[in-house]
């Protein structure tokens, strides 16, 4: 069950996701107004953000394991507000990459330390809750600030900036009030009793760098290789579907006004159903577990995600547009909650398994930015969109052929898979 600490820190989230999102569609109208950007000089912008992002994600990764997460957040959320004061007070070039720099650092460590945080102090149970609360938790934020950031662009470009940072600041007075109530800040120490080796197999890489005993969140210990291949399939598809993500968030904006005539309102508008999306899709997923430790929900999902690039290849539209944006975006929770849900069952290194979780969605990111605004400003939109395709069903096949998949055992009353006496 979850206690109200879990309920503040997904309020402090929820804030910060509107502080994110608000930075990410204001600030492409920002820089279109201010420095005339394209949509390849926008991708360009974003790109030198994720490759900061990804080198951070891998370089903070061993730093995170044991360290206070209030101090943490706390420290990034104020560096957060310094980089968008930066970002719009210092309307030089120089300047603003060197803020797309500095919030790529600071970010790859904000996101993954609230993940591990809020993960704590639950069960496999509650853990579903709580993947489902902090996801609704940013989504709605990010939600609520593409609509006012569509309306304070036609005022001033400036105003979504400072929208932003008063998002980052409500967070910081959330946690600051609800300090005593928040989630455990310090994972409980390893039990004896839930330590678990690999059934006469290789440990994956990932847990050969993570050192330690594994912790569990349940008595009835997984399989260290069936948690190892949950990870890496779900890594698979962050990176894939991450691609077609970047394109609706940071590309398509760009495409609307540029080739169908919207304004930022507008703009702002069809980028609301995109979180309409992801909200429904975590709404679905509080009231169904099934997907929990099953691997054909992913499949489903990630190749059906594929079929919806279809009808963009026909023919293109605003409605087009809009539609395939929720879908996608229901399809984007589901990826999105399948990795949180499987990285934080070792429940002592949810915070470095969140880091790669991070990673790999910054990959998918920083190809969608970069490659997608190269693509589309001189290829055009079919091209892309088959590009993304390519990439979808490529990746999909992939993880069938090259990721080993052990036998999994249903066993006990939830059906997880607890055990498996060799690979298939």
């Amino acid at each position: 069950m979850l206690q109200k600490g879990h309920y503040a820190l997904g309020l402090a989230v929820f804030f910060a996701g509107i502080g994110v999102g608000g930075f990410n569609l204001g600030s492409t109208f920002f820089m279109q107004e201010h420095f005339a950007f394209k949509a390849s000089d926008i991708g360009f912008y974003f790109g030198i953000f994720n490759v900061v992002y990804l080198a951070s994600c891998i370089l903070s990764r061993k730093y995170l394991i044991g360290k206070d997460p209030a101090h943490i957040v706390l420290s990034v959320f104020t560096l957060q507000i310094l980089s968008f004061a930066l970002f719009v007070f210092v309307p030089y070039l120089p300047a603003l990459y060197f803020s797309s720099i500095v919030m790529g650092t600071i970010t790859a460590i904000q996101w993954p330390t609230c993940m591990g945080w809020i993960s704590r102090g639950t069960n496999r149970k509650s853990l579903g809750n709580v993947v489902v609360l902090y996801n609704l938790s940013w989504s709605i934020g990010f939600l609520l600030s593409q609509k006012v950031v569509g309306g304070l662009a036609l005022i001033n470009t400036s105003y979504p900036i400072f929208f932003a940072m008063s998002g980052f600041v409500a967070s910081i007075l959330v946690i600051l009030c609800m300090m005593p109530y928040l989630p455990p800040r310090f994972a409980p120490p390893v039990n004896a009793q839930q330590r678990t080796e690999p059934a006469g197999a290789d440990l994956s890489a990932e847990n050969q760098k993570a050192e330690g005993p594994t912790q569990l969140r349940d008595d009835s210990p997984l399989d260290p290789d069936i948690l190892a291949y949950f990870r890496h399939i779900s890594w698979v598809s962050l990176v894939a579907l991450s691609v077609f993500e970047a394109t609706t968030r940071y590309i398509w904006p760009v495409i609307m006004q540029r080739s169908y005539g919207l304004n930022e309102n507008q703009v702002g508008v069809v980028m609301t159903f995109r979180y309409v999306g992801l909200i429904l899709g975590f709404i679905l997923l509080r009231f169904w577990t099934g997907w929990h430790l099953k691997r054909h929900w992913l499949f489903i999902v990630w190749g059906g995600s594929a079929l919806v690039l279809i009808p963009l290849i026909i023919g293109t539209s605003v409605t087009v547009f809009t539609l395939i944006t929720i879908v996608t975006s229901i399809g984007m929770a589901f990826i999105y909650a399948f990795s949180f849900y499987h990285n934080s069952l070792q429940a002592d290194k949810s915070m470095f398994f969140m880091n790669i979780h991070e990673t790999c969605i910054t990959v998918g990111v920083l190809i969608g930015t970069m490659g997608g605004g190269y693509v589309s400003q001189f290829f055009g939109l079919s091209v892309l969109i088959g590009c993304i395709f390519a990439i979808l069903v490529l990746s999909l096949l992939g993880t069938q052929f090259f990721i080993r998949r052990p036998r999994l055992e249903l066993v006990g009353g939830d059906g997880a898979p607890l055990a498996h006496p060799g690979a298939e």
